[in-house]
């Protein structure tokens, strides 16, 4: 049966279905649910529901939701050509790992759908009450989520596969929140006579910014906000800057980030010299973590005739080095557990606004709320405006819940391995959709999957079959009275 979650997924992959594009895999979903007799539905917020039983006097036992988000986030390597809006994934297999050429490969949470689209059409599910829940924008503040139709789907249980780990199971997860804002961008005119490089910062590890947080990677907006700052201060009245390239997306460390800088040509040499002494120092101090780092100031052919005003950039360098990154806060009880951490999402330059995001997560709710307030401080200082802000539940399970223990005990038995149970720093839509549709027993788990949110993400296909194995054994349990 494996084969056949890889050939759904491989389905998905061939699909766009980035954030808040994933109308076309919504319509993958309705035509299996007609080609297979079951039924489907969906919200005004785009959400969809795959039904197998659940017509009155259908099946038996506990009705399952089985849920999973489906977009993904897409990045690519700088190098390729790639339009995420037009064009799915090319997947491929190597060895034990599900791979993508020169993107992100969507396992997250494709992989989860896949599996749900099996258990759906399975003969061996014929006597469980299955609704396979597909959320949309789950990447970019669980937008789906957040406005889903109550109405939608009831259930008993709630499970969710958007998350992985050999016998480890979720019960619990960060509450987060996101912040949009913006500054009035003033402009002067450009020096003469100058030349326009391209500062950048690439070749970071970037990743999940909640699950990868804890690892001290370098934020790629945050450290050429630094840099162009140590050389505003070295080369006063040398330096335009003209344009930020440094869009990033929701949920990631940004690995990437680059600037359009005008710089005279009697002083080229000399910054070049000083980026590479930062590049240096850079090596020195996080080459450990960040061995594919790459700092560049190299001439482009692009024509400006307008600069940033010298307070605007202020405000905007000033505002991203005063923003906090990374972890804020562990768990007292176990430092190994990030608590509290930030992100600075994306920074964009968007005509006659610079456009900062910045995203917060926490395992407590009152430490949540301080982060966001001392964000939003920062914000003010330097004149932003908040144009946007979205929250999300976070979520913590009775970890001595009937439905915890049975589902540990019964991975356990069926394969002699140590199990255990997590809470962890990364949103899940598990509180949102638990408060939205009104299920108490929630739990998730899923298939192995690496470097999510990154070009070097995979999936293993072993971990795959034990977890729809698994999957399928506890629908086969929850079919009967309990």
């Amino acid at each position: 049966m494996i084969n056949r979650v890889i050939e759904i997924f491989k389905d998905i992959c061939s699909i766009p279905h980035g954030s808040n594009n994933e109308h076309k895999l919504v319509e993958y979903i309705e035509d299996f649910a007609k080609k297979n007799g079951l039924d489907f539905r969906k919200d005004e917020a785009g959400n969809a529901v795959v039904c197998k039983n659940l017509k009155k006097g259908k099946g038996s036992g506990l009705t399952v939701v089985l849920q999973a988000h489906l977009d993904m986030v897409c990045e690519k390597l700088p190098e390729i050509e790639h339009d995420f809006s037009t064009r799915g994934i090319e997947m491929y297999i190597e060895g034990d790992s599900i791979k993508a050429r020169g993107t992100t490969l969507g396992a997250d949470n494709g992989i989860g759908v896949a599996m749900i689209l099996a258990c759906l059409e399975s003969d061996e599910t014929a006597d469980s009450r299955i609704a396979g829940l597909f959320t949309v924008a789950e990447e970019i503040g669980m937008i789906g989520a957040q406005n889903i139709d109550p109405e939608l789907i009831s259930g008993d249980i709630l499970i969710s596969l958007d998350f992985g780990g050999e016998g480890c199971f979720c019960v619990g997860c960060a509450g987060g929140s996101k912040i949009e804002a913006g500054v009035n961008a003033k402009f002067d005119k450009v020096l003469s006579p100058s030349t326009v490089y391209y500062f950048s910062l690439s070749g970071l590890k970037g990743g999940h910014s909640g699950l990868d947080i804890g690892d001290g990677r370098l934020n790629a907006i945050k450290t050429l906000a630094e840099c162009i700052d140590r050389l505003l201060m070295e080369f006063p009245g040398d330096l335009d800057v003209c344009e930020f390239d440094c869009a990033g997306k929701g949920g990631v460390i940004p690995s990437n980030a680059g600037v359009f800088i005008a710089c005279k040509d009697d002083r080229a040499d000399a910054v070049k010299q000083t980026v590479k002494m930062y590049y240096d120092e850079l090596i020195a101090e996080k080459g450990g973590i960040e061995p594919g780092l790459k700092l560049s100031f190299e001439p482009s052919d692009r024509i400006f005739c307008e600069k940033y005003n010298t307070q605007v950039l202020g405000s905007v360098i000033n505002a991203i080095k005063e923003l906090a990154q990374g972890v804020i806060s562990v768990d007292e009880d176990e430092p190994s557990i990030v608590e509290t951490s930030q992100n600075i999402d994306l920074l964009q330059g968007d005509g006659n606004k610079v456009k900062l995001v910045v995203s917060q997560r926490s395992l407590d709710a009152d430490k949540l709320n301080e982060a966001i307030y001392s964000a939003k401080a920062v914000l003010g200082k330097y004149g932003f405006n908040i144009t946007d802000e979205k929250r999300y539940s976070g979520w913590r399970m009775d970890q001595d819940s009937e439905i915890v223990h049975l589902f540990l005990n019964e991975y356990k038995k069926m394969y002699n391995c140590n199990v255990y149970k997590k809470v962890v720093h990364a949103g899940l839509e598990c509180g949102t959709l638990s408060d939205r549709l009104g299920i108490s027993n929630v739990i998730a788990f899923g298939a192995t999957c690496s470097n999510v949110h990154t070009v070097n993400e995979t999936a293993s296909v072993s971990s795959t079959e034990r977890a729809f194995m698994f999957l399928m054994h506890m629908l086969e349990i929850l079919a009967k009275d309990r």
